[in-house]
């Protein structure tokens, strides 16, 4: 049962851990075509990323197309049955249950057979579907029609959230420009908000060169570095504050880039040095160093500088941290399994008397096991809160020596704690229960082993 459960419950977390974490904005028009679209594409994805992770990604883009219409149950639905459960059908990653047929020994490309009634499935139901929402469709207000028309927003990716997606939410939400109503808004580092006794949706006022503005906080963010002493407002009330209307002095972009080859090399050198069919190619791709020269050209006395290099560098620095990590991690399980493999004998080898009693009384060995390991499970639980406490004490003296700042453990910690604590206590209680099973009431109660 351990080895069906954990799996399962780490390809659910997996998923949805992963997908949580991508946010697709956008307000289409949310006509019967266009849910339909959204809802095959959730079907499609279902199977390749999971329908949890297929649902996660698409129900914030599919609620605020809708967000002006009145009749909308219907149509999450519709989301739920199609992309939550039927669309997983084609591969053991679609749907946690087909994962254990997977573990179970059925071949991977046995679910593709299931594809005629997966299309089947999924034509009739976007058939009743469009029948069902053209009906609610023409029901609606003219002046909600109207609304959702004229509110319309591309599917785009922008602001504070890409330029420091490493930022921890601690409190409120992030600061979106593009759907705040004005500009008086700001997000307060955690040590900063800390200082001044503030949190998300407090009104603060900040002295400028030219005045005062009094903002609204949105957001209490986390960031690990000096910016936890800072406050991150919009554009224009920055440029307000400071005297500065119309101007800024450093603007950073976030930009999807083909990585570097050797024409991309050769033109961070000097794109004179390029022949003209190179030139096009390079100027037409999204190199670093392309990016930076159409910069500078569109804007001649900016200076366009790439910071890649420096975050390749601490990423290779963080997952060669990451692994080390890891490693040590798994190593100290196997130790912990191995440690607790010998305490567990040793404690059955001096309990066999006791426990061959038990037996020669009428005691059977689910019943001995279970009371076993009851007690080794409550043991190793008691055991995981002890040790999760003085790890977090330890984490709070290194995180104030090293980076003179508090670790905020999460939740998340403790639960991965506890899971790992009582799996690595099963595995290493494998031997001795063993041994239980194989005792013999007549060899030790008459001095045997």
């Amino acid at each position: 049962m351990v080895y069906d459960y954990v799996p399962f419950i780490l390809l659910l977390m997996a998923l949805f851990v992963t997908t949580g974490g991508i946010c697709i904005k956008g307000d289409l028009r949310a006509t019967p075509l266009m849910n339909c679209a959204i809802l095959s594409t959730g079907f499609l994805l279902a199977s390749f990323m999971g329908t949890t992770g297929a649902a996660m990604l698409l129900i914030r883009l599919l609620l605020q197309t809708n967000s002006q219409r009145k009749y909308t149950t219907h149509t999450v639905l519709f989301f739920i049955a199609m992309v939550a459960n039927c669309g997983g059908i084609l591969t053991p990653l679609g749907d946690p249950p087909l994962f254990l047929l997977f573990q179970k020994g059925t071949p991977f490309d046995w679910f593709l057979g299931l594809a005629p009634e997966w299309l089947t499935t999924g034509l009739l139901m976007l058939l009743v579907y469009f029948v069902m929402d053209s009906i609610f469709y023409k029901r609606e207000a003219h002046e909600r029609l109207k609304a959702d028309e004229a509110e319309q927003e591309e599917i785009t990716v922008t602001g504070l959230i890409n330029l420091r997606s490493w930022w921890d939410i601690t409190d409120g939400k992030w600061m979106d420009e593009a759907r705040l109503d004005g500009d008086k808004y700001a997000m307060v580092g955690k040590q900063l908000a800390g200082t001044l006794g503030v949190k998300a949706g407090d009104i603060i006022e900040v002295k400028g060169a030219k005045g005062n503005e009094e903002l609204k906080i949105v957001g209490v963010f986390e960031s690990g570095d000096e910016e936890e002493n800072c406050i991150f407002t919009t554009l224009s009330a920055a440029q307000r504050l400071s005297g500065a209307e119309g101007r800024y002095k450093k603007a950073e972009v976030s930009a999807i880039t083909s990585p570097d080859d050797e024409l991309a090399q050769k033109a961070a050198k000097n794109p004179d040095l390029l022949s003209g069919d190179e030139y096009d190619l390079w100027y037409c791709t999204a190199y670093v160093s392309s990016i930076c020269f159409q910069i500078q050209e569109a804007i001649p006395e900016a200076s366009a500088r790439a910071v890649r290099q420096i975050a390749d560098s601490e990423g290779k620095i963080l997952e060669k941290t990451e692994l080390l990590m890891a490693l040590i991690t798994l190593m100290s399980l196997i130790g912990a399994t191995l440690g607790i493999s010998n305490l567990v004998t040793s404690s059955v080898m001096e309990r066999s008397f006791e426990l061959a009693l038990m037996k020669a009384v009428g005691a059977k060995n689910g019943q001995i096991t279970r009371l076993v390991m009851t007690e080794i499970i409550l043991t190793s639980i008691a055991g995981a809160a002890a040790g999760y406490f003085i790890g977090y004490a330890f984490a709070q003296i290194i995180g104030q020596t090293v980076f003179s700042s508090a670790i905020e453990m999460s939740g998340m910690v403790a639960f991965l704690v506890t899971v790992l604590v009582i799996a690595v206590t099963l595995v290493g209680s494998i031997p001795a229960m063993r041994m239980i099973l194989r005792l013999r009431p007549s060899e030790v109660l008459h001095g045997g082993h």
